[in-house]
C-alpha cells in the first residue's frame, strides 16, 4: 500500500517559495530576536529611548549567532514581488536561494 504524500506547507509542491513561506523560512525561524525588536521599540517609544539599546542588541543577535535569515526577509520578499523564484529548501535543499531553471 502505498502511502499518502503530504503537500509541502511552503510551497504546495512547485519547489517555489510562496509568500507565506518567505514569511515562515526567513522570519519566523529567529523569533527571539524579533521579539527583542518588536518590544525595545514599543519600549522607547512608551517609556525611554533607552530601549534603543535593547534594540541594538536584538539586531547584533542574529549577526553573532550567524543566522542572517532576519536580513535576508526584505531581499526574498522584493524578489518574490519582482516575479524572481525562490527555492524551497524543504523540498530542494541542494539549491541556492533562488531557482536558476524553471522546470
Amino acid at each position: 500500500m502505498e502511502e499518502a504524500k503530504k503537500e509541502c506547507s511552503l510551497c504546495h509542491d512547485t519547489e517555489c517559495l510562496t509568500q507565506w513561506g518567505i514569511f515562515v523560512i526567513y522570519l519566523m525561524a529567529v523569533r527571539g530576536p524579533l521579539l527583542i525588536i518588536i518590544v525595545s521599540l514599543i519600549g522607547a517609544i512608551v517609556y525611554s529611548s533607552y530601549f534603543y539599546l535593547l534594540f541594538a542588541f536584538g539586531l547584533i543577535l542574529p549577526l553573532a549567532q550567524a543566522d542572517f535569515r532576519m536580513y535576508l526577509y526584505p531581499v526574498a520578499l522584493i524578489s518574490k514581488l519582482a516575479g524572481k523564484k525562490m527555492n524551497c529548501p524543504k523540498c530542494n535543499s541542494q539549491g541556492g536561494m533562488f531557482r536558476q531553471f524553471d522546470k
